[in-house]
């Protein structure tokens, strides 16, 4: 059964909206405001709901279409090693799409540091969840 989720005021979105300067804090995309436009401004739970993470402003992170989709219910750390799985895989065995775009120059394929905006901008979320510290590269190993 899912939770209730709660509603956060347009004041508590739009200070999570300007935190990066209206950008998306994982990829840094520019987002607006407004509804059902490119670009529109998503908000995602740092530590999932479905995780065990709070519903709570603290946990919450601007974030564009793509990165809010793609991050689903990953943790931090799970979804930064995602990306570059995705990255590699697309390296090593590019699809012919890829391979198409690429040749047009309507890719240009860059290594990815492994550092999101909100990290570059030395923002630190609470990644405290259940009394496990999930950014502690033990606690994944220990997971594996």
């Amino acid at each position: 059964m899912k939770k209730n989720r709660r509603k956060f005021s347009n004041t508590i979105l739009a200070n999570k909206f300007s935190q990066f300067g209206g950008r998306c804090a994982y990829c840094g995309t520019p987002l607006t405001w407004e509804r059902k436009k490119p670009n529109s401004v998503e908000f995602d739970h740092i530590n999932p709901i479905s995780c065990g993470g709070a519903d709570t402003e603290e946990n919450l992170l601007a974030a564009c279409h793509i990165c809010n989709y793609e991050k689903n219910d990953f943790r931090i750390n799970e979804f930064r090693d995602y990306i570059q799985r995705l990255y590699k895989n697309n390296i090593e065995y590019p699809k012919m799409w890829f391979k198409f775009f690429k040749q047009l120059g309507v890719i240009e394929v860059k290594p990815w540091d492994g550092v999101f905006l909100f990290e570059k901008e030395g923002f630190t979320p609470n990644t405290e969840l259940d009394g496990r510290n999930i950014s502690d590269k033990n606690y994944w190993e220990r997971m594996l």
